[in-house]
């Protein structure tokens, strides 16, 4: 996918403070990346009874130096007994993007690595072996991000430097972690944990300025993540 190729590394994961008011820095603290990165996003379902494993191994890289996590709770599943209420047909299409320019197959649960390799998410060697091969390209490309949250928004102020021509700036909001009990389908009565699982994605030029992003009424701002 070009586009996800252009800016996989101008993603930077912020933490938001505890308690943020309003007209305050929505994260820790402004940072400046411009470094290696692996950019992980899970494509993932709780109707899928393979990927609670993947989403344990998901849980121990977003801990990870250098690797930006992203969870997409794709709808294709839903079909079947129950609803993923993290599911969203967007990022089944963002997925099915993917499988046209990789292997063409879809499925869950699938890792996506820098945009450029897509592997079975609870392989812990290869996806081991993709993380370590991504953290060895650098990149030129730089960005500077700062967010804070007011009345139901939040906005994402952002400086990108080194980009080419062309390219996209790509901002989720995600929920840092989240719990389910799961009632029907192939994971009834288990209760299913996440991790960075994006809740609002949104798609801008990538040049310098800020970008409005709609609080969900169910995501508390201290469970929250700007990448």
């Amino acid at each position: 996918m070009p586009v996800a190729l252009s800016v996989a590394m101008l993603l930077l994961l912020m933490s938001c403070s505890e308690t943020p008011a309003p007209n305050t820095d929505y994260a820790d603290t402004p940072r400046e990346r411009q470094s290696n990165a692996a950019v992980a996003e899970l494509f993932t379902s709780e109707g899928c009874s393979s990927c609670p494993p993947a989403d344990a191994l998901f849980a121990e890289l977003a801990e990870r130096e250098g690797v930006i996590a992203l969870a997409f709770h794709v709808d294709y599943w839903n079909r079947l007994g129950w609803r993923d209420p993290y599911s969203q047909a967007a990022f089944s299409e963002r997925q099915r993007a993917y499988a046209r320019n990789l292997d063409g197959r879809v499925y869950t649960p699938e890792l996506i690595v820098n945009g450029r390799v897509g592997l079975v998410g609870s392989r812990r060697h290869d996806v081991e072996t993709a993380i370590a091969d991504a953290l060895k390209t650098a990149s030129s490309i730089s960005l500077k991000l700062e967010a804070s949250a007011e009345d139901g928004v939040v906005i994402a102020r952002f400086i990108v430097n080194g980009v080419p021509d062309g390219a996209v700036l790509q901002l989720a909001l995600v929920e840092r972690s989240t719990s389910q009990d799961v009632s029907r389908g192939e994971n009834r009565g288990r209760t299913l944990t996440h991790t960075n699982v994006v809740r609002v994605f949104d798609t801008v030029p990538a040049v310098s300025g800020e970008q409005t992003l709609l609080l969900p009424d169910d995501l508390s701002p201290s469970n929250t993540r700007v990448v």
